[in-house]
């Protein structure tokens, strides 16, 4: 054989690593953008929980309200 052609094992050790490289890439690829999901699903979430709790303390106060009119009903009865 001559110098200029790469010996087998070589040539599959090279391969290798260039898959190993090929695969963390990808790994790391699909990490950011399970990051950028995670991030947008919080920010999605806390409009969620805001909204939750906001629609709670109004039927509080529509609960207190009408707890007020039955009352006066009940009265006036």
């Amino acid at each position: 054989m001559s110098a200029d052609i790469i010996s087998y094992s070589t040539f599959i050790q090279w391969g290798f690593a260039l898959l190993v490289t090929f695969l963390i890439y990808k790994t790391e690829k699909a990490i950011v953008r399970m990051q950028e999901s995670v991030s947008n699903l919080n920010e999605k979430l806390a409009v969620v929980i805001e909204r939750s709790t906001t629609h709670h303390f109004e039927l509080e106060k529509q609960d207190k309200r009408i707890q007020r009119l039955e009352t006066k009903l009940k009265r006036t009865a």
